[in-house]
């Protein structure tokens, strides 16, 4: 005699988690390490192709410019900008910048007339590489990167000359790159996309903390003497 999931002996496999605790159990689980394992992988191929310091300054700039824009301006606005310093490669990158990337704002950029300017009085972006806490003893070979943006200046309405808002934005961005990724992140046509790296003394990487951890393991052994 053949006894089949008709007969209420055998459930289908399809609906055994349902009534088993211990399969319920293991299908949940194999589930949450599927997307341990799919948010592992990108957060892998992140660090293996980090984004340049160039990608990183456009995006604060223009996320900055588009938030001073925003709460004054009506929807689609034609807006100029104009830099009091207009020389050097700051304001070439910031005013191609505007040119670029504004109009995916929703902004109608122009060169010349325009009802509304941004005046930038300075901008500045300023990039570091300082070794992490592991490397004072000789550990690592990582680098921690610090990115800081500064913008100042004003929104104002050309037809009236009513300045709408003054700005003064600094943002500061850090996270971590291999060394051997300096070359990639810095990757661009400008000059000041090149970071300068924080280097440290000898005393800062190896006698500074050899004397922290003795002076720290002098008070362990203080208190337990005190103690016993």
């Amino acid at each position: 005699m053949r006894l089949t999931s008709g007969a209420g002996l055998t459930p289908p496999l399809k609906d055994l988690h349902k009534i088993c605790p211990v399969t319920n159990f293991k299908f949940v689980s194999l589930r949450n390490h599927f997307w341990i394992l799919i948010f592992w992988g990108i957060g892998w191929l992140g660090a293996q192709n980090p984004q340049t310091n160039q990608q990183i300054v456009e995006q604060v700039c223009i996320s900055a410019l588009d938030s001073v824009c925003k709460p004054l301006l009506p929807d689609s606005a034609q807006v100029n900008l104009k830099q009091e310093n207009s020389k050097g490669q700051r304001p070439l990158f910031l005013q191609n910048l505007f040119l670029d990337k504004m109009p995916t704002k929703g902004w109608r950029v122009a060169q010349a007339h325009s009802p509304f300017t941004l005046y930038v009085r300075v901008f500045d972006a300023a990039i570091t590489y300082d070794e992490p806490a592991a490397a004072f003893l000789g550990f690592g070979r990582e680098i921690r990167r610090r990115i800081t943006v500064h913008l100042e200046g004003r929104l104002q309405n050309q037809g009236t000359g009513l300045v709408l808002k003054g700005f003064v934005i600094r943002k500061e961005l850090n996270d971590r790159i291999k060394f051997g990724q300096i070359a990639q992140v810095e990757k661009s046509p400008y000059f000041f996309m090149r970071g300068r790296m924080r280097t440290y003394s000898r005393w800062s990487r190896y006698v500074e903390p050899a004397v922290v951890l003795g002076s720290l393991a002098v008070m362990i052994y203080l208190f337990f003497s005190v103690r016993f």
